[in-house]
């Protein structure tokens, strides 16, 4: 028995992961950049992408009968770059360059793949990449620094 989808998060949090992971220049690329659900933890490599928390927005009814809805939420992307050795501003302009990427394939496809209800999931009308946050540091021999930024999801739930 499946259970019924009440909301599109979790579909928009596995196009992110897929999306960024089947990348040629992200997690596609040799040698791939790490693309994780979650904190990688010990398992972090020096380039990563997390696809991170979920934040809850406002939902409301889009019709009579309670039986659809509107849903607004945002999912935070965390890119990290720590290069021992590298100079500063190499560091920045790789978290750059990634972060850069990662707007231009959203971008591309505002709807996030789920333009069209589908197997219950839902609709993306919208999304849009908020604009980073960045904190560059130092390392005891090195740079690193992290974006983040968050996917701005506008979503409908319900019978078309």
């Amino acid at each position: 028995m499946s259970t019924p989808q009440t909301t599109t998060m979790f579909a928009v949090i596995d196009y992110l992961v897929t999306t960024f992971t089947n990348d040629n220049q992200l997690g596609g690329a040799t040698p791939p950049l790490q693309v994780v659900e979650g904190n990688p933890g010990g398992d972090a490599q020096q380039e990563f992408i997390s696809i991170g928390e979920a934040i809850a927005g406002d939902e409301s009814w889009a019709g009579l009968g309670a039986t659809s809805s509107d849903e607004e939420y945002t999912v935070t992307v965390y890119v990290q770059v720590e290069t021992p050795g590298n100079e500063r501003a190499e560091v920045q302009a790789r978290v750059k360059a990634i972060y850069s990427r990662c707007q231009q394939l959203l971008r591309a496809d505002p709807t996030l793949g789920l333009g069209t209800t589908s197997g219950g999931v839902g609709t993306v009308r919208n999304a849009k990449v908020s604009t980073p946050s960045y904190e560059p540091y130092a390392l005891d021999e090195g740079f690193g620094a992290h974006i983040s930024f968050g996917v701005r999801v506008t979503a409908y739930m319900g019978a078309t």
